[in-house]
């Protein structure tokens, strides 16, 4: 699995791959780590700007604290 957190300020702990910026339109982000922090040869490419910022994480709708995969 390779996580990546397209975040500007709240960074994820290990085994996130975090952007540390705000992804604009052909933005790369090469070299992700897989969850065992081994090198998964898989870069991104963002191929067109996002609609908005959420700095609040995933949220689940009804507060349980539980986010499915």
């Amino acid at each position: 699995m390779v996580y990546l957190n397209f975040n500007q300020y709240n960074p994820a702990p290990s085994p996130w791959n975090n952007a540390n910026r705000v992804p604009q339109e052909s933005d790369v982000f090469s070299n992700l780590l897989k969850d065992n922090k081994s090198n998964s040869g898989i870069s991104v490419r963002i191929v067109e700007n996002f609609d908005g910022e959420n700095p609040f994480g995933m949220h689940t709708g009804n507060n349980s604290g539980i986010v499915t995969r």
